[in-house]
């Protein structure tokens, strides 16, 4: 069984690798600005009903797991992660599992009618409409072609229907979305996206104290990256990918080693 301590909440501390069918207790605290102390339970984990706990012997026939502790069980490989009251598993699964609000990377694969047929790594392809653009008309809007990559966010999910991308902010302006031009485009498993994605990633900024690059980091465990020259573009996908199982410091040491062999 996994205790999860209250000392991790505040940080990500917390990492320790599960596998399905580990127990993991969990017990919720106060944390600061939240009214409750409700525990959100993410990805990776399931309640373990109070019928099973008695049967196990955990419960007494009187007890409840309804009070300050919950006693949660793993289904996928990975590593227990907690932040304040959100107790979730980083899997190291590939298959990209995309919900609305999600920023992803797609790859262009048909041009039917007024749609795009958009890869973005899930079960089936999403579309994209060629009017959903910044400033996009009938008579001006982009044109693009079956390979390229494009930055969108996920507009609709639907179980009976194909996802739904869109490249246009809800203020009406792209922030960053649209086509991706030139640069290299690899694959990442999801829980180190969304460490990219995460403030203070220790790799981000070990490369951009570094170089100068551009990157985009989609939720579906695609990034694209784009440097000045090729070799310094592969530097920067070398060290993310190494950076998965290595601490901040050796991450740190690792990019200044990597970026001192490319100048030398």
């Amino acid at each position: 069984m996994v205790h999860v301590e209250a000392a991790a909440v505040g940080d990500d501390a917390c990492s320790v690798f599960v596998a399905p069918g580990d127990t993991v207790e969990v017990a919720p605290v106060e944390v600061k600005g939240e009214k409750d102390a409700a525990l959100r339970i993410g990805p990776g984990l399931t309640v373990i009903p109070e019928t099973q706990l008695r049967a196990a012997g955990v419960l007494d026939g009187d007890a409840s797991s309804s009070g300050n502790t919950a006693m949660l069980q793993v289904v996928v490989p990975g590593d227990l992660r907690r932040k304040g009251n959100m107790v979730w598993v980083d899997g190291v699964h590939k298959r990209a599992l995309p919900a609305e609000g999600d920023y992803v990377i797609g790859i262009i694969t048909g041009t039917p009618g007024e749609n795009y047929n958009v890869d973005i790594g899930g079960s089936c392809n999403a579309t994209l409409h060629n009017l959903a653009f910044e400033g996009a008309t009938k008579r001006n809007r982009p044109r693009l072609k079956v390979g390229d990559l494009v930055y969108a966010r996920v507009q609709l999910m639907h179980k009976y229907m194909e996802p739904e991308l869109t490249c246009v902010h809800a203020s009406g302006k792209a922030q960053g979305m649209g086509l991706l031009e030139g640069g290299f485009l690899f694959e990442i498993s999801l829980g180190l996206s969304r460490t990219l994605l995460s403030r203070g990633c220790a790799v981000l900024h070990a490369l951009g104290a570094e170089l100068p690059f551009e990157i985009t980091i989609g939720r579906n465990g695609r990034v694209w990256a784009k440097a000045a020259r090729a070799c310094e573009t592969m530097l920067v996908v070398n060290a993310i990918r190494a950076s998965e199982r290595l601490s901040a410091k050796h991450t740190r040491e690792l990019v200044k080693e990597m970026a001192r062999k490319i100048r030398s």
